[in-house]
């Protein structure tokens, strides 16, 4: 690295105003650094510690199944927030930004603003043990063009937060099965929640599929150059052909549940598969629901056919002209978690 860039690193703000308060959000405890001002706008700087649990990839996954409950686990044991606003001295200030500067020993911005802030006194001694790798600063930035409030040094910089709603991932791991084609009215899946600890359901609407390169033709027709409209199809195409092969329709599940719960749905023979593990890095990484590329369902409909509100849910490949039944997975549903 050159010295030149260390320099453009180097965080010197026009105006700071400590806080260096502890609290605990949804269990973990963070620490509120400062509120900074810096080119007409505002910025509140958090740190928290990583839970980086390196023992969840000490066991070897068999299955595409254990992979993606690991990718949960790890997940919700690290989770990020967002907050919404805050109130300072009468003023409300808005975020619609956040930046995590992850700390390790590659990562000089990071880090030159950890020394920053040790410097300022506002990190305890009892993080003194914590690893590099384990610690995240965050920046929370105001909404651009908002009012940038005056602050008095004189007087109390108690604030307070407005922390946003989240969602958390919640494995169910129930099978059952279905045929293509339109569903009967109570037509009831009931599954049991370990988290909850009593029973839920839901209600199919019908099982059907789509073209996933329909879609992906009709959206490039409106790049006008040509040029850029082949080289965004071609990478389209190569970025879903290993997860849905040309000649194969992805296959859909319309569902309603009664409290308008979000669950994922697998087909069964995806993920008792083996996942995919490249031993060369440079070499393409397999296409799933957890890389670069999704798919996101719609209906036509607001309610299903048992009044609830209805939903989608996109799942694998299946011969375009097939009409028989399908082993499927309710692998999950989402939690909502409450704005505080």
């Amino acid at each position: 690295m050159y010295l030149g860039l260390l320099k453009e690193f180097l965080f010197h703000p026009d105006e700071e105003y400590i806080i260096n308060r502890t609290l605990n959000v949804r269990g973990k405890d963070v620490l509120l650094l400062s509120l900074t001002k810096e080119n007409d706008t505002c910025s509140l700087w958090v740190m928290r510690k990583r839970d980086l649990h390196e023992e969840l990839y000490e066991v070897e996954v068999e299955t595409k199944r254990d992979e993606m409950l690991r990718h949960i686990e790890s997940s919700n044991r690290d989770h990020n927030f967002f907050l919404n606003q805050m109130e300072i001295q009468g003023n409300i200030v808005e975020f619609d930004t956040s930046f995590n500067h992850y700390v390790h020993e590659n990562n000089w911005e990071a880090i030159v603003k950890l020394l920053h802030f040790v410097e300022l006194g506002l990190i305890p001694e009892e993080w003194d043990n914590v690893e590099l790798e384990n610690l995240v600063i965050t920046e929370f930035r105001q909404k651009e063009g908002d009012y940038v409030p005056v602050i008095d040094t004189t007087k109390d910089l108690s604030i307070l937060l407005y922390i946003g709603q989240d969602t958390r991932q919640v494995p169910i791991l129930h099978s059952f099965k279905a045929h293509m084609g339109k569903q009967d009215m109570g037509k009831k899946i009931i599954y049991y929640d370990k988290e909850l600890g009593k029973e839920g359901c839901f209600y199919i609407n019908e099982l059907t599929s789509y073209d996933p390169y329909e879609d992906i033709e009709k959206m490039v027709k409106n790049i006008e150059n040509i040029e850029e409209r082949e080289r965004v199809l071609d990478d389209l195409i190569n970025a879903i052909k290993d997860y849905c092969p040309r000649g194969k329709n992805l296959a859909i599940i319309e569902y309603e549940t009664e409290d308008d719960t979000q669950l994922e749905f697998y087909l069964k023979e995806y993920l008792d598969s083996k996942p995919i593990i490249y031993e060369d890095y440079n070499e393409k990484e397999p296409i799933g629901r957890s890389t670069g590329i999704g798919f996101i369902a719609t209906t036509d409909k607001d309610k299903g056919i048992n009044g609830y509100k209805l939903r989608a849910s996109v799942m694998q490949a299946i011969d375009k002209d097939y009409s028989g039944e399908l082993q499927i997975e309710l692998f999950s549903r989402y939690l909502i978690i409450p704005e505080e």
